[in-house]
């Protein structure tokens, strides 16, 4: 069983530091490294969601890719907020195309196995540790009803901590060589950084990883 592994970096500017997002880079053909973004310090307004556009032109693609790999996994922005000792639910904003257009941060797979090696895929998502005090990434995969026939299906509502979670998945049974773009959450919804509200932590930058694992067989 072969494993790719494609890590999603997580900065979380709190209290009013000001930090440049980083562009996604990508060390091997199975391995990125995609920044993701949050201000604590007040309101922030985050644009529309629109997780049913499937095939957006990512401005940073993986430049490596290999037959069966992660081509594009969006960098999340989570826009600013300052913590008042209550729950804060932060809505992702949306990723944005060459030509400027915004999507809804998603991840896009490719497969170009051939017919007799092919065995479906599994693509699952976690933490690399533990941060923010318990802060957590809630997702909800959507696979747009075009690739209904790749048999994919999402993994339904996760909670990214640091056990791996199944985002989504297909079999060998009804699909093809084929790309995908799935959303990190349903249509009219959104990707969501939760902040207890016991969380305790000092003015500064805070930062983790997502992992994204794809596996070359169903789990």
């Amino acid at each position: 069983m072969k494993k790719m592994k494609f890590a999603s970096m997580s900065i979380l500017a709190l209290l009013g530091s000001g930090v440049v997002a980083q562009a996604t880079e990508y060390p091997a053909a199975g391995l990125a490294e995609s920044p993701v973004r949050v201000t604590i310090h007040g309101d922030e307004e985050v644009p529309p969601v629109d997780p049913e556009n499937p095939n957006p032109d990512p401005e940073n693609p993986n430049p490596d890719p290999e037959l069966l790999d992660i081509l594009y996994a969006s960098p999340l922005e989570f826009g600013s907020v300052t913590l008042d000792g209550e729950e804060q639910i932060l809505d992702a904003a949306d990723d944005r195309s060459v030509n400027g257009d915004s999507f809804s941060p998603m991840v896009s797979i490719r497969d170009r196995r051939s017919d007799d090696t092919r065995s479906g895929w599994a693509l699952s998502v976690k933490f690399e540790e533990e941060f923010l005090d318990g802060a957590e990434i809630r997702m909800n995969p959507f696979v747009h009803e075009n690739n209904a026939l790749l048999g994919i299906v999402g993994g339904g509502e996760i909670t990214v901590g640091v056990d791996a979670q199944l985002f989504a998945s297909t079999t060998t049974e009804g699909y093809a060589r084929h790309s995908v773009s799935m959303a990190m959450a349903q249509p009219d919804e959104a990707v969501q950084l939760v902040i207890p509200g016991e969380t305790d932590v000092d003015t500064g930058e805070y930062t983790t990883t997502l992992v994204w694992e794809l596996t070359d067989a169903p789990l």
